[in-house]
């Protein structure tokens, strides 16, 4: 078993847009850390009002460089 906070998860932009889409994706937030890489031909949000609507109770907090996620752990 391991421990959630040492677990991590690297997806692209592309597919954190999707995010909302993946079967239970609430849970995966509660059991890793995800890490959101940029991708070419990908634009980066500037507000949390650019994320899929799904998404953004998630956003606890987010710049140009920086996205942190609620998880409930």
């Amino acid at each position: 078993t391991h421990n959630p906070q040492d677990l991590y998860l690297v997806v692209g932009l592309d597919e954190f847009y999707q995010l909302h889409k993946w079967k239970n994706f609430e849970k995966l937030l509660e059991v890793t850390n995800f890490y959101v890489v940029s991708r070419p031909g990908n634009i980066l949000p500037f507000t949390k009002d650019d994320l899929p609507e799904p998404l953004r109770p998630f956003i606890e907090a987010m710049d140009r460089n920086f996205m942190a996620l609620t998880s409930g752990r």
